[in-house]
């Protein structure tokens, strides 16, 4: 068997038909749209500033076995200022930030760990996030174990997600009563105050209309004023606005906006790939709260999802209540924080371990 072999880039535009490779391995073992070329380079568009991007890309005679996209940056931690590797997909992920594997795994991960020690300069930690019972997750800690590489962990978010295995009138009986009477009564109750509409603008023509009907929508939104508004942080609302015309010449863009009267009150954003309705941001006008827009959002479009012979429908984010209304399935995430062989990775491990020891007498 050929022998693997690692390239280095510092640009996405490094290597000619890498956009190509990337998105076809992506493709390939179901990675999901936050590991696509597109949505890392965009990312990367956003946060390259004091931070430099390290892409290693794994290879033998068939093609890219595996990619690693990193950010190399410096920070002051525990009084020392040390070199950090964080994974790219880790500024803007949907589940964890694994690397990007296709074949060879455990010899693949294997070549990258010797790669970063031999080659590169020392890095003290290294963040990463895994879906818990991720196979990758499992090959990683071996490897770990293997090279005498520390780790610490932290329970990272329960991510609901709900699968599409059933009618939506089945699904619709399942449901809890008291839930069945309140999104029938509040449907006809707010179709009773006019005519009402569930538009989506998701053509490459039609984003733009889309992320306005979002912008005036959080404007008048009680998230506006807690800081979380789409329209309220710069990184997001950035990346959101370039990576709208990615995916609707992608096809995948789905902006669902609920119109009262011709009123946007509600909307999603959302992404639709392989029968996979990801739900990034949503949200509605504060003036129309008691009629509960939010609520008759999600539930016209779990119909529309399965009307589209969806599989699943992936909530995203926390294990909030008025998504477990819908599913009791959870994705469980962990953080991982991988420490180096340098001294400072020394003594920031030390460190954590003498935190852990004493926490049981605070």
């Amino acid at each position: 068997m050929t022998k693997l072999a690692v390239q280095e880039l510092t640009t996405f535009e490094g290597l000619p038909g890498l956009r190509e490779e990337w998105n076809g391995l992506v493709r390939s073992q179901k990675l999901g749209p936050s590991q696509s070329y597109e949505w890392l380079s965009t990312l990367w568009d956003l946060h390259k500033a004091n931070r430099e991007l390290l892409l290693l890309i794994v290879r033998d005679e068939q093609g890219i076995t595996g990619i690693a996209p990193f950010v190399r940056e410096m920070e002051h931690k525990k009084g020392l200022r040390v070199r950090l590797l964080r994974m790219l997909s880790g500024f803007h992920s949907l589940h964890g930030t694994p690397l990007l594997l296709g074949r060879r795994h455990g010899e693949t991960l294997s070549v990258l760990f010797d790669h970063l020690h031999k080659t590169r300069e020392a890095w003290a930690l290294w963040f990463t996030s895994y879906q818990v019972g991720d196979e990758q997750e499992k090959l990683l800690f071996t490897l770990l174990r293997e090279c005498g590489y520390p780790v610490s962990t932290a329970q990272g978010v329960r991510s609901p997600f709900q699968r599409l295995e059933e009618t939506w009138e089945q699904k619709f009986k399942s449901l809890q009563p008291r839930f069945r009477t309140a999104l029938r009564s509040r449907e006809k109750h707010l179709r009773e105050k006019g005519k009402l509409e569930l538009r989506f603008f998701d053509s490459a023509t039609q984003w733009q209309q889309g992320l306005a009907a979002i912008r005036e929508i959080e404007q008048g939104s009680w998230k506006l004023q807690s800081g979380t508004a789409i329209t309220a942080q710069d990184f997001q609302w950035q990346f959101y606005s370039r990576y709208s015309p990615i995916a609707a010449e992608a096809k995948t863009l789905r902006i669902p906006v609920l119109f009262l009267e011709g009123e946007p009150i509600a909307y999603d954003f959302a992404l639709y790939e392989d029968g996979i309705y990801h739900l990034l941001k949503t949200s509605y006008k504060s003036k129309w709260h008691d009629s509960y827009p939010g609520f008759v959002l999600r539930k016209l479009l779990v119909e529309w999802t399965y009307a589209q012979g969806g599989r699943e429908i992936d909530y995203l984010g926390k294990d909030e209540d008025w998504k477990m209304k819908w599913t009791s399935q959870l994705r469980e995430h962990r953080d991982c924080f991988i420490y180096g062989r340098s001294l400072a990775a020394r003594y920031l491990h030390g460190l954590h371990k003498l935190r852990k020891l004493l926490r049981p007498q605070e």
